[in-house]
Formats: structure tokens, C-alpha cells, sequence
């Protein structure tokens, strides 16, 4: 048995990795816009199961947007179930450009909206410019409506990328500034374009701002708070050491990390980067404490990349340990542009990547893009392990642009994804465009989705040590995986039944277990459905009858007995176990007959460590079992 146990154990494990290495399938794919430009920068999934969707418009009503054009380009919100059905919009404005790139869902059940304005005084916004672009944040309820904004700013420029809500209830913002001293900023610039982050309190009330460059070009894409209460900044750096960084540049753009305290004063900086040109840094902090870091990158070999280049630009991911020291670094890409939009880590410590691609089948994409002149992208998404190694890749796009700009895994354990798309109703999209780009929402599910669960679950035969467990046939399972356990006791036993039964042997007596069954429709590749409800039933109580279908003959003698007992058995090997009278097993031994006694015979078992009372005695030869009661005294 216990062999047959650990192959088991192996088994179904093989298959769980098998399962985790499988690309998902589309589950349902919805298309929001008006009849001009709609470009979503965020997606993530809300308390109730459903999205919010979050970007910039520049379309009047028309299409899903219920609301007239403040001006120019204004923020949209969209707040849709968890099936893709729209349930309400909203729009944020001035009279000019207002870009909208991150939404997050705050701690009251509200939403925190960041982006760019270029907009004065009018529509929605209540604070004046203090350049030619600034911060601004719109807190919005539940349901759209909006309850306060604020601007950040100085003279010159300062472009928004990214926000979170902070352990104090407050956020953080961050983007890239060209202003000096000015308005809200308190340092002067370090070069062309420097990081610059601004902490608030929860009304939106700034409590400090911190700059942070060399002496040329810093974009920053993305900041968050870090489990030690600091922050982590990541994007692209055009500097050679200067100002605040401290590494010479590797090429023409590389990843640039920087680590401040609670307070914005910087811990540490770290740059990424090989031989040509790395861009973009979208980052994640990782459950070891360390972070990933992505992008595109150009480069072959060379400075921190370990890969050659497999077309004009690949997906690069870094990952760091917690002080910025690259552990590894991963490149995936085809024959043509491949651009990394957006990570995450995965629940099971991989890392989803989601970007754009115009290769088609080469590299390390397995399918043809859907335009065959590769002269427009398509939704990109590549999965890895902790390690990054690839697990799979899969792609999702029309005839059209198709570009991954958000993505988040949601609580089923598959993926939203969220872009731009221009394309009408052809390959994986299934509505038609409204106007020059709308929002595309793309939510997967596994391939085990197909793979039914066994259903009509019976307990049947129980009997002290043993039941017959069976189901409904599954139309396509190949064979059936059972986990049974002592109820609310780990661990699980599992092992395996090529039909829609199995019984179990080896049961405690008068005892509750639980178990459930799961269809294997693929046992190659590890294809699965999710495990049934549990079931439960009860073993009997040790009894003197026969405890099996054939049929020994078992004395006892003496009986009461105080030192030692005699059992009369046939002639074959048999397995002798006593038990008290709670079922529990207090002796056990396999005994054979001595030689040339073929007609049956006597041995003699030692119970004079037994206490005083009742118990019963169970003969067990090939499967057929006898219970005798016993006294000892």
C-alpha cells in the first residue's frame, strides 16, 4: 500500500505542474468606447468580483459613454460586473488634456484616479495649473461620484505615471518632472527630466515631495509602498553617474531602480541594462521581499543581460533581491517588436507578463499574430515560474492594434486584461470598434474549465476498516483522482481509479472521514477539473460477525486470558491486530505457521502489557478477515 500511496502523491503532483504550464483559454471579451480615441491604462478587479476599468477619452456621448467631453482628452471610468456587463461611466475634465493612468480601489470601497492635466480652472477641476502639465488626483465613492481633487505642479512639466494608497490612508504619486523649484516642488532639477514623488494625506493634502535624477533624461513609470513602509521607484535613466545616481550607464536607456525611506530620502539606487536601449520599468514587489522589474529592451549579451536578442526589442524582466541586487534576469521575444506593458507576480510566485507583439510564430511565441503582414500588434502574455522560465505564452488580438496596457490576476486565480484596440469584430474579438481606439477587456480561464467535476457522489459498503466510494461517469475523464482524510485532519491521502469507483482498506473503525474526487481528462498532459464537495461517512464499530464476504474460522483460547493467548488458523499467513474498545489499534503482528502444519495450527501472541478489559482480536489472511472477542484480566 505504501508504495502505491507515494506514486500516487507524485502523480497528482505531476499533474498540478502539468496544469500551471497549460496557456488559458478566453472566458469572455468585452469592447468600451466612443466614436473617437479611448485608451485604457488600468484595470483591476473590485471587492465585488467586478472591474474598474481606467483611462483617457477623447469621444462626446456616443458608443458606452454617457457623458459629454469636458475637452480635449478627459479621464473615463468604467465600472463593469464580473461577466464584462458595463453597470456605469463617469468622466473627469477641464477645458484642455486631461490623461488619466492609474486607478486604484481605496480602503472606504472608493476609487483614487491619477493622472496628467493640462486644464486650468473649469469642468471638474477646482485648482489651477502650476505648468504646463501637472498632477492630478480625483477621488471618487462607490458608485462614480466624485468627492475631492487635487493638483501637484511646478513651472514646467510634470507628467503623472502612478499612484497607491499608503498604510496611513494617505498615497503616493509618481511621474516625471522638468519643473525647478516652483509650485509644489521643493527641489531644484537634476537634469532634462527627473523622478518626482508626492505624498499626501488622506484628503489630498501634500506632506512632502521628493526629486530624484541625474544629469540627463529620468522617466519614472511606477512607484509602491514597501512592506517596511518605504517605496520603491522604477523606470528608465538616460544619466551617467550623476546627481542621484550612483552606476555609470550601460547604453542608451537603462532600468533605474531607486529605494527611499518612509520619508522619501533615498536608501539606495540600482541600474539595469545591456549595450543598446532598456525602457520603460514597470516593478512589483515580490513575496520575498526583493522586486521584478520589466520592460523592453533592445540589447544582445552584454552588462546585466545574460540572453541574446531574439528580434528589434524583446520583454526583459529583472529580478532583485531586497537590496537591488540582480538575482536573474529573463528575456522573451519573437522575430519582430515585442513590448513589455505590464507584470504582476502570481499567486504561486510566477510572474504574468502582458505587452504587445508584431512577431508572428519565432522566438518564443507560439502563435501566429492575427494580421499575417505583422504590421500591427497583438495582446501578448507570457507566463513564468519563480525562476523565470517560460510556462506558456499565449496571444489574443483581431485584424487591428491590439495592445496590452493593464493586467491583474483575479481571485479565481486566472487574468484580466485590459488595452487599446482597433480592431472590428475578427479573430479574438467579438465586438466592433466604436471609433479610432476603444478599451478591450480580455478575461481568461483555465483549459480546466472544460474537465467536469464528478458529481452524485455515494458512500457504499462501509464497514469497519473499509467502503466503497462511487460516482457519476464523466463523459471525457480519463481517470478519476480520490482524496480522503479523517474529517478536519490533514493531510489528504490521495490516489487514483481508472472508473467511477474505489475502495478504500485500511479504515479506522467508528470513525468520520471526508473525501471528494476530481476528473482527470488528460492524463499527458495533466488536464483536470476542480475537486468535487466533500462527502462523509462513518466506518462501524469493531463487531464479531465476519468482516468480509469470505469466511475463517478463528479460536481464541484461553479466553479471558492474563499473560498469553493461543489462536488455532489454518495453515496460510495471516495478520493478527488487536484492538480496544474504541477502535484503537494496540497490537499487531504477521505470523506464519511453522513448518509442517499445512492443515492448520496453533500460535501463541504475548498480552501481558494489555490492561485489564474487553478487546477484540481480528485474523486477517488474504483479504478475508475474522473479529473474536477477547477478555483480559
Amino acid at each position: 500500500m505504501k508504495p502505491f500511496f507515494l506514486f500516487s502523491i507524485v502523480l497528482i503532483w505531476g499533474f498540478q505542474c502539468s496544469i500551471a504550464q497549460t496557456a488559458p483559454l478566453k472566458k469572455w471579451d468585452a469592447r468600451f468606447g466612443g466614436n473617437q480615441d479611448d485608451i485604457p491604462f488600468s484595470v483591476l478587479q473590485t471587492n465585488d468580483g467586478g472591474y474598474i476599468l481606467g483611462g483617457y477619452s477623447h469621444s462626446g456621448i456616443s458608443g458606452d459613454k454617457t457623458q459629454a467631453s469636458q475637452g480635449g482628452y478627459d479621464y473615463w471610468i468604467l465600472k463593469i460586473d464580473s461577466h464584462g456587463v458595463k453597470l456605469w461611466d463617469v468622466r473627469f475634465g477641464g477645458n484642455n488634456d486631461d490623461r488619466l493612468y492609474s486607478v486604484q480601489q481605496t480602503d472606504d470601497g472608493g476609487y483614487i484616479l491619477g493622472g496628467y492635466s493640462n486644464s486650468g480652472i473649469n469642468g471638474d477641476k477646482t485648482q489651477e495649473k502650476r505648468g504646463s502639465a501637472d498632477y492630478w488626483i480625483v477621488k471618487i465613492d462607490s458608485t462614480g461620484i466624485k468627492q475631492w481633487d487635487a493638483a501637484f505642479g511646478g513651472s514646467g512639466s510634470d507628467y503623472f505615471s502612478s499612484l497607491g494608497q499608503t498604510n496611513d490612508g494617505g498615497y503616493i504619486l509618481g511621474g516625471y518632472s522638468s519643473s525647478g523649484i516652483s509650485g509644489d516642488k521643493t527641489q531644484s532639477s537634476q537634469g532634462s527630466s527627473d523622478f518626482w514623488i508626492v505624498k499626501t494625506d488622506a484628503n489630498g493634502t501634500k506632506q512632502w515631495d521628493a526629486r530624484f535624477g541625474g544629469s540627463d533624461i529620468e522617466y519614472l513609470h511606477s512607484v509602491q509602498q514597501t512592506a517596511d513602509g518605504g517605496y520603491i521607484l522604477s523606470g528608465s535613466s538616460y544619466s551617467g553617474i550623476s546627481g542621484d545616481k550612483s552606476q555609470a550607464s550601460q547604453g542608451g536607456g537603462d532600468y533605474w531602480i531607486v529605494k527611499t525611506d518612509a520619508n522619501g530620502i533615498k536608501q539606495w539606487d540600482a541600474r539595469f541594462g545591456g549595450s543598446d536601449t532598456e525602457g520603460m520599468g514597470c516593478l512589483d514587489q515580490t513575496v520575498d521581499g526583493g522586486y521584478i522589474v520589466g520592460g523592453w529592451s533592445y540589447s544582445g549579451i552584454g552588462g546585466d543581460r545574460t540572453e541574446s536578442n531574439q528580434g528589434s526589442d524583446d520583454y526583459w524582466i529583472v529580478k532583485m533581491n531586497v537590496d537591488g541586487v540582480k538575482q536573474w534576469d529573463a528575456r522573451f521575444g519573437g522575430e519582430s517588436f515585442d513590448v513589455l506593458n505590464s507584470l504582476q507576480q502570481t499567486f504561486e510566485g510566477g510572474y504574468i507578463l502582458g505587452g504587445e507583439s508584431f512577431s508572428g510564430i519565432s522566438g518564443d511565441k507560439t502563435e501566429p499574430n492575427w494580421d499575417v503582414s505583422l504590421s500591427t500588434p497583438d495582446y501578448w502574455i507570457v507566463k513564468t515560474d519563480a525562476n523565470g522560465v517560460k510556462e506558456w505564452d499565449k496571444r489574443f488580438g483581431g485584424s487591428g492594434r491590439d495592445e496590452i496596457l493593464a493586467l491583474d490576476q483575479t481571485a479565481d486565480g486566472e487574468y484580466i486584461f485590459g488595452g487599446r484596440s482597433s480592431s472590428g469584430i475578427s479573430g479574438d474579438k467579438t465586438q466592433d470598434c466604436w471609433g479610432d481606439d476603444d478599451y478591450w477587456i480580455v478575461k481568461t480561464e483555465s483549459k480546466a474549465a472544460g474537465c467536469k467535476i464528478p458529481f452524485g457522489l455515494l458512500t457504499s459498503n462501509i464497514k469497519s476498516a473499509s467502503a466503497t466510494l462511487g460516482w457519476k461517469n464523466v463523459t471525457g475523464a480519463e481517470a478519476y483522482s480520490v482524496r480522503y482524510r479523517k474529517t478536519g485532519m490533514n493531510p489528504w491521502t490521495i490516489t487514483s481509479s481508472p472508473i467511477r469507483s474505489k475502495k478504500l482498506t485500511g479504515l479506522s473503525a467508528n470513525t468520520e472521514y471526508e473525501w471528494s474526487v476530481k476528473s482527470l481528462c488528460n492524463v499527458q498532459t495533466g488536464l483536470s477539473s476542480d475537486w468535487s464537495a466533500t462527502q462523509n461517512f462513518t466506518t462501524k464499530p469493531l463487531r464479531l460477525e465476519d468482516d468480509s464476504e469470505g469466511e475463517i474460522f478463528v479460536e481464541v483460547f484461553p479466553n479471558p486470558a492474563s499473560t498469553t493467548i493461543h489462536l488455532q488458523l489454518p495453515s496460510t499467513p495471516a495478520t493478527i491486530t488487536v484492538f480496544n474498545l474504541l477502535g484503537e489499534k494496540v497490537r499487531e503482528e504477521k505470523v506464519s505457521l511453522p513448518a509442517g502444519q499445512a492443515g492448520g495450527g496453533e500460535i501463541t501472541m504475548d498480552v501481558s502489557e494489555l490492561p485489564a478489559g474487553l478487546y477484540f482480536v481480528r485474523t486477517e489472511e488474504a483479504m478475508v478477515g475474522k473479529f473474536v472477542k477477547l477478555a483480559c484480566r
